[in-house]
């Protein structure tokens, strides 16, 4: 990372604190959800159109239709009732917004039942079987240790929020990094693991007053993928590289929203390629 660039995303920091604790105004934080929500739909492959979710989210709480029965429009569809869960459960991590909640790892299964309950039977419970991931070199908790871990992960969570300095933007993301990738590893849930964890996680910028990332899926991005590699060997530097690159773009995004530039929409990166622009890669350099 040049310095140049380290500097840029200190004053972008700094620019974000000045906006004061409620810079996150219904607009922007509508348009944080629609483009969160557009690209999860995306990376699934649920191929639900932008205006759906744009009218989704603009409708909130007024509920989307059914899930869809043999001859019904194809609007009418799972995919959007998952959408409208996934609307509810990142209105849900907004109440950790400047508030001394603690986030504990009873919201995981929480969220995980706001965005599926309507849809998959197992909405907020444990798995009871064990699975394989594809592209990990680790093995994920047989089913039976699953309760333990999570209470580990619970002990640990509340632990970092004793300790982080709520003025150290790399502590921050350092606790962000490692609890994603702590959700990841555990893979509590049959399905809907990844959806949940983008979530779950964006609660500790929330909490911290920051704004939401957009996690994009491991296998689609390369950088995402060779980052938990890292992580797999218990060296979280580059995820917490990768993560400060999509942090920092949310920051830029908002900063230039509020000094009302034409151009403050065109910042938050690609699902895809997100961080490739930032030079914060290869991943040697991470640090």
């Amino acid at each position: 990372m040049k310095n140049s660039e380290i500097i840029s995303l200190k004053k972008n920091f700094l620019a974000l604190r000045k906006l004061g604790p409620n810079y996150l105004n219904n607009d922007l934080k509508n348009y944080f959800h629609v483009e969160f929500i557009s690209v999860a739909s995306k990376l699934e492959g649920t191929m639900l159109e932008k205006s759906d979710v744009e009218k989704l989210v603009k409708n909130f709480p007024k509920k989307p239709a059914s899930p869809a029965k043999r001859g019904e429009p194809k609007s009418n569809n799972p995919f959007l009732i998952q959408a409208y869960g996934q609307k509810a459960a990142l209105e849900e991590i907004e109440k950790f917004a400047n508030s001394k909640k603690i986030i504990s790892i009873n919201l995981l299964p929480y969220l995980h039942q706001l965005i599926f309950g309507s849809t998959m039977p197992s909405a907020g419970r444990l798995r009871d079987h064990h699975v394989s991931l594809q592209n990990r070199n680790f093995m994920v908790p047989m089913p039976f240790m699953i309760t333990s871990v999570l209470k580990e992960f619970d002990s640990w969570l509340k632990d970092q929020q004793e300790k982080i300095d709520p003025g150290n933007v790399d502590e921050i993301i350092g606790f962000f990094a490692e609890a994603f990738y702590k959700t990841v590893e555990t893979h509590p849930f049959s399905d809907g693991n990844g959806r949940t964890a983008r979530i779950f996680c964006n609660a500790i910028l929330r909490k911290y007053n920051l704004p939401l990332v957009i996690i994009p899926k491991t296998s689609l991005n390369s950088q995402m993928s060779e980052s938990l590699l890292y992580a797999n060997q218990r060296d979280l530097r580059p995820i917490k590289t990768f993560f400060s690159a999509l942090l920092f773009s949310s920051i830029e995004m908002v900063v230039a929203y509020h000094n009302k530039k034409n151009n403050w929409k065109d910042l938050l990166p690609n699902p895809i390629t997100a961080a490739s622009n930032k030079g914060y890669y290869p991943i040697t350099k991470a640090s």
